[in-house]
């Protein structure tokens, strides 16, 4: 991940950045860092916000709702996987592919945040 991270930061690609904060940010939550994960993610975040990119922020709250819920901070949790939520659903409303919509509501990590937010969408026939 600080390689990745390196690389990134030399060619500033900002995407690139923000993934690799992203994954440094979940390494270190696994290795149970969690006080040193929690600036990685939120560093990768507030890069996805900038850049107005769903595809990156949904997932950064995600991974923040997850380290909450390590530190036992579940209503940090909740408005993480809630906010997560929102932006997966709008996302999927953008998606014109029925196909796509179903297969984007069944991945597990979209599944994860729909659970976790108690939002009720859920994989079905694309909308008409």
């Amino acid at each position: 991940a600080d390689e990745a991270l390196a690389i990134a930061r030399d060619t500033q690609a900002r995407k690139n950045i923000a993934r690799s904060c992203k994954l440094r940010g979940e390494a270190l939550r696994a290795a149970g860092e969690i006080e040193r994960a929690r600036p990685a993610l939120c560093h990768a975040l507030s890069i996805g916000v900038k850049l107005k990119s769903p595809a990156l922020t949904w997932p950064c709250k995600l991974s923040l709702a997850q380290l909450e819920d390590d530190a036992g901070d579940h209503e940090a949790a909740r408005r993480h996987y809630f906010d997560a939520a929102e932006i997966v659903h709008n996302i999927a409303n953008r998606l014109t592919d029925p196909d796509l919509y179903t297969r984007f509501l069944a991945a597990q990590p979209v599944q994860t945040v729909l659970h976790r937010a108690v939002c009720p969408i859920q994989p079905q026939s694309h909308p008409e």
